[in-house]
């Protein structure tokens, strides 16, 4: 099984911010369940999430990290379409399928910054 360890993904950055965002260090499985240590607003409880990891490219690293913790709460769809709608704004995801699978999530732009092997 791969794990979380075996993703790598180099970026070439000029004038933006990157901020990453995880709980694949920091969580608590509860009948099965995954529970990060993010709180959600809503609910003002850990959300359980499939995302493990959320890195954001941003004008400032101030804007990147607030939206990579935003991103860990709000799951792949949300995050994806939330990212999509900002200027200048872009997500790489990590997710875990019930601990059997890691899967990449990119936003549309996010290639722009992808560097060659």
């Amino acid at each position: 099984q791969a794990s979380i360890y075996d993703f790598e993904v180099i970026v070439n950055l000029s004038n933006v911010a990157l901020a990453s965002s995880g709980n694949y260090r920091n969580y608590r499985l509860i009948d099965g369940k995954r529970y990060g240590h993010e709180i959600s607003p809503v609910t003002g409880y850990p959300t359980e999430t499939e995302v493990l990891s959320a890195s954001v490219i941003a004008p400032t690293c101030q804007r990147a990290d607030g939206y990579a913790t935003a991103c860990m709460i709000m799951g792949v769809e949300k995050c994806l379409d939330l990212v999509e709608s900002l200027d200048g704004v872009e997500v790489i995801l990590i997710t875990d399928k019930e601990g059997k699978e890691y899967d990449l999530h990119y936003s549309s732009g996010f290639g722009q910054y992808l560097a060659d092997k």
